[in-house]
């Protein structure tokens, strides 16, 4: 889910792709957030997403002080794997970063040859969703 989730966070998808990216990225967001949090009972605000985290940290040791959150985590069994994903947490910074200042990921990529290259591909992109 990180990966489809990430994009958005530094590339304007709705804005560039309109047709496409902009509503395969929603609807896959409401289908997770319908289907994989709602059913196990996870809130998807802020506040809830906190509580959850330090529930995830106090309930079953899933936070390792050297380097983040452990993966996976199994809720229902209460196992903790032994491997951290450098990708999920930056992920998480990324979100907090667009969270709290708006489009600060995405100006590198709104100038210069990115755009310029990468903006034309993604409007010629149409999706039959």
């Amino acid at each position: 889910m990180s990966e489809a989730l990430m994009a958005p966070l530094f590339v304007p998808e709705p804005e560039w792709s309109p047709r496409s990216w902009a509503t395969s990225h929603h609807r896959y967001v409401r289908g997770q957030i319908d289907h994989g949090m709602k059913e196990v009972g996870y809130d998807s605000e802020p506040a809830a997403a906190v509580a959850n985290l330090t529930a995830l940290d106090r309930g079953l040791g899933a936070y390792d002080d050297r380097y983040g959150f452990r993966d996976p985590v199994d809720t229902p069994t209460g196992r903790v794997g032994d491997f951290v994903l450098a990708l999920e947490q930056g992920v998480v910074a990324a979100a907090l970063a667009q969270r709290l200042r708006p489009g600060l990921l995405q100006r590198p990529f709104r100038t210069g040859g990115f755009r310029s290259r990468v903006k034309p591909l993604l409007a010629k992109e149409r999706f039959s969703i």
